[in-house]
């Protein structure tokens, strides 16, 4: 199974290989940016990731409070750990949750919040935890149900979550409750994205499907607009922009990674 997510202008391609390793890949020329393995304390098994852009705490002194925006992939093991990996130096940064807090289950899915100064990590033990990336501090965390979720997205708008375990459930981030259920997935659901403007969800399941659901403001239908099959199960989903001649109310790109 490939384990791997776009960046948002699909220009790199960060994997999860078969022998526990952190690889980006250049999209365009093919080639690997970075090769990263977890050694010494932070030898665990890598689960998931994210990509993002936000202020990860500086190295060096702890006496140096400076932070800087940087472009991020964070990456979750087995144990509850999520590495911060700054793309610009090539090394992690920082380190959240793991041994001694309160997030110590396996690392299921990561995102962040499109301002990138929170990170959201669900995990096996039917948790969702935000992070506050740069302070390293805990700003809540809730309980998704019986079911663990398996993925999750964050609303351009900054207002809501969605977690996808077979039901996907989307959340109110300012009461921390479930608005809203949606139920057109049999199996466990493997890839969550929203469209760039935030009006479309996509959703995708072991069961091989590809569904697409309503987000405008005003949308309350819980059916899917459109269904996709796909030949093998889809384990990742990412929206690429559209080139300029194909512009206009509809034009969207989905891209599938498939098993």
């Amino acid at each position: 199974m490939v384990k791997g997510k776009f960046d948002s202008k699909v220009e790199s391609f960060a994997q999860l290989t078969a022998d526990n390793r952190l690889k980006i890949w250049d999209v365009a020329t093919a080639s690997a940016s970075a090769d990263y393995t977890p050694e010494g304390k932070l030898a665990s098994e890598l689960t998931a990731l994210a990509w993002g852009l936000g202020a990860t705490p500086s190295s060096g002194s702890k006496k140096k409070k400076s932070k800087r925006a940087a472009e991020v992939v964070a990456v979750g093991t087995v144990r509850g750990d999520v590495l911060l990996w700054d793309c610009a130096r090539n090394e992690v940064q920082a380190t959240l949750g793991g041994e001694g807090t309160e997030q110590t289950s396996r690392v299921n899915d990561l995102a962040f919040s499109a301002s990138g100064s929170e990170l959201f990590v669900c995990t096996s033990d039917g948790a969702v935890t935000c992070w506050h990336v740069a302070s390293g501090v805990v700003s809540w965390r809730l309980q998704t149900g019986k079911q663990p979720a398996h993925r999750l997205t964050a609303h351009a708008g900054g207002d809501l979550l969605v977690t996808g375990a077979t039901t996907i459930k989307v959340w109110d981030l300012a009461t921390r409750a479930s608005s809203r259920k949606l139920t057109g997935h049999a199996s466990a659901v493997t890839g969550l994205c929203f469209s760039a403007d935030g009006s479309l969800l996509f959703s995708s399941s072991a069961d091989r499907f590809i569904n697409v659901w309503d987000f405008a403001p005003d949308a309350a239908s819980t059916a899917a607009l459109r269904v996709f099959t796909l030949d093998a199960v889809p384990t990742h989903l990412a929206v690429a922009p559209a080139p300029e001649e194909e512009e206009g109310e509809a034009a969207v790109r989905l891209l599938a990674v498939s098993e």
